[in-house]
């Protein structure tokens, strides 16, 4: 994985749910239901202010080698909430369940997390927690068994792919630059 450059300040950083399940509308008129699937991730929309040009080099060559390498792109999710004292907390949680115990601190809804499976990054955001269960609920469902797995609060990676490798050095250097990444896992 070739990891882009922390997100330097100015930077709109849009997530998306991007869903694998889909909505039952009863032609007679019932209620919609929603069939849930395993295999939903998520996707960034991922917009840079303008940069100097060592940063712009930086944030161009990053996609540039991954699509040399054929390798995949991390993204860090910026956090909503103070994340610094996370460090050391584990999950435990069975693929296709959006329910995990955690050992270590209590995170907090609207947290993002990341683990590693096989060398492969899982992206989650916390939705609840019971403290005094030491249970979570996260989105989307975990894709692979969660088997006591360091959460990565501090640095949560959103891997995968970008959608284009097209720039304007103009647009890095003067207005900024967007692209697109999606979790490949």
């Amino acid at each position: 994985m070739i990891v882009f450059p922390v997100v330097p300040r100015g930077t709109v950083v849009t997530p998306q749910l991007v869903r694998t399940s889909g909505d039952l509308v009863s032609t007679l008129g019932g209620p919609t239901q929603r069939i849930t699937r395993l295999g939903s991730r998520y996707a960034a929309s991922v917009e840079l202010p303008s940069l100097d040009a060592e940063c712009a080099a930086k944030w161009l060559a990053c996609p540039l080698r991954a699509e040399a390498e054929g390798d995949t792109l991390g993204l860090i999710m910026p956090q909503m909430i103070d994340v610094t004292f996370m460090n050391g907390t584990n999950g435990t949680g069975a693929a296709g369940s959006s329910a995990i115990t955690f050992v270590g601190h209590a995170p907090s809804p609207g947290m993002w997390f990341s683990f590693n499976d096989s060398n492969r990054n899982y992206l989650h955001l916390i939705t609840t927690v019971d403290v005094a269960a030491k249970t979570a609920r996260i989105a989307p469902l975990l894709r692979v068994a969660m088997p006591g797995s360091l959460m990565e609060f501090t640095t949560p990676f959103l891997e995968g792919f970008v959608d284009d490798t097209s720039w304007s050095l103009e647009y890095f250097r003067f207005v900024g630059h967007r692209f697109n990444v999606t979790e490949s896992a």
